[in-house]
């Protein structure tokens, strides 16, 4: 830890840009530099890395102007960790490189009118199984409850879901979607900015973290666990029985 090294980086690269290059986002090619670290270093101390999570910075923000002025929530989600040779991936826990927490759902009642959270819960099979499953997700839906509400999101792995190891499956993919007061079902990117209405409905869900070694590898308690706590709905244990048979 104490000895100095040297890191050198082209200038005009994703992690050395030139001007004016957009940098807002700038904890997003962080974690991809940590998830490579990670990867190269399992072939070396496969003992000592953890698997892909839902590494990002998922920020999440509804703003109205009224009256008073602006009313601006803005919170940092996290999704799963990876998991590990010893140990399952954390669940829904802000990423490696952050430190922010949750908002509880009574504090966000009571600050903030414009809104409520009408769902908020852990996603069942959104980690990736592994002899160490990855964390679970969560996702969060929040009723907009007056006109002129503006969303804005940026996120992380809406295309690619984290990586398993050593024959681990991966988390699942993250997404936001506005259920229309009309009916209709918006898709948005992972980085975006939409107006709202009375009546819409946002869901932002945060993937779970993949698995690290073999689900065969799997103890069965560990699998009764998850099935009892309703996390996982399918038993990959079944498919070994069919093959025994």
């Amino acid at each position: 830890m104490a000895r100095p090294i040297r890191i050198k980086v082209p200038y005009g690269s994703l992690l050395n840009p030139r001007p004016p290059a957009p940098v807002r986002a700038r904890m997003i090619p962080a974690y991809r530099v940590f998830n490579a670290v990670m990867k190269a270093m399992a072939q070396a101390l496969p003992d000592r890395v953890i698997a892909t999570g839902f590494d990002c910075t998922t920020a999440f923000c509804l703003s109205h102007l009224g009256e008073k002025g602006y009313s601006v929530y803005l919170e940092i989600f996290g999704g799963g960790y990876g998991g590990s040779k010893n140990a399952d991936g954390c669940d829904a826990v802000d990423s490696p490189l952050s430190n922010c927490s949750n908002a509880p759902v009574e504090s966000l009642d009571i600050d903030y009118d414009f809104f409520r959270v009408v769902g908020y819960e852990l996603a069942a099979d959104s980690f990736g199984l592994g002899a160490r499953r990855g964390g679970a997700g969560f996702w969060r839906r929040c009723e907009i409850l007056t006109d002129d509400v503006q969303l804005a999101i940026y996120s992380d792995r809406f295309r690619l879901a984290p990586e398993g190891l050593f024959g681990g499956e991966p988390g699942r993919r993250g997404y936001c979607r506005v259920f229309r007061a009309d009916g209709r079902t918006e898709e948005l990117r992972s980085k975006a900015a939409v107006d709202l209405a009375k009546g819409d409905v946002v869901e932002m869900f945060v993937g779970g973290g993949a698995g690290f070694g073999r689900v065969s590898e799997r103890p069965d308690s560990l699998i009764e666990r998850d099935l009892a706590d309703g996390l996982l709905t399918r038993d990959p244990r079944a498919a070994r029985r069919l093959a025994a048979e």
